[in-house]
């Protein structure tokens, strides 16, 4: 038993290698949003993942749909591979962001958006805005905007209450 502790302790001290990024990093002119496209076709499916998800969490789902068509994980601003992004962190500024990064990437719309639990209200804002861009779009186990939700264990709030009263960032520079 001591010798299993002994190289326990040992192997914890080593430096973890990090995982590259399967995309691309855009820079979105202060932060770096990770991008991971594959496939070929039209429209081009994007997925918006559920709170605290990675785009990495998709992998099998997208190398299905890559057959099909295109498709496009990302990272929210904050997330896996994606630098921390500017806030508030409102529906508008996600969608402004992810906008934002297609384009620099040249992925042509209009998008199919997939929204799976909190990504569910972030695309259906994104249709609201940007409604040229948007052929479909499929909810997974959507949350909606009056949603409760825990932070940290101790208080609630409503997803839609951070994207009440605020205007549109104003479009970064492609």
């Amino acid at each position: 038993m001591i010798a299993c502790l002994v190289v326990m302790r040992a192997s914890a001290a080593e430096p973890a290698t990090r995982p590259q990024p399967s995309g691309k990093l855009v820079d979105l002119g202060g932060h770096k949003l990770h991008v991971n496209c594959t496939g070929k076709g039209s429209p081009t499916v994007v997925v918006e993942n559920g709170l605290g998800d990675f785009s990495f969490d998709w992998i099998l789902v997208q190398a299905k749909v890559a057959v099909l068509t295109r498709v496009c994980t990302y990272d929210r601003a904050g997330y896996a591979w994606s630098d921390p992004g500017p806030k508030p962190r409102t529906f508008a500024q996600i969608n402004l962001e992810l906008r934002d990064a297609l384009a620099k990437l040249r992925e042509k719309g209009p998008f199919v958006l997939v929204g799976h639990s909190y990504g569910g209200p972030v695309i259906r804002n994104f249709t609201m805005t940007y409604p040229q861009d948007v052929a479909g779009m499929v909810l997974v186990d959507s949350a909606h905007e009056g949603l409760r939700v825990g932070i940290g264990g101790k208080a609630t709030m409503r997803l839609g209450d951070g994207a009440r009263s605020v205007s549109i960032p104003r479009r970064t520079r492609t």
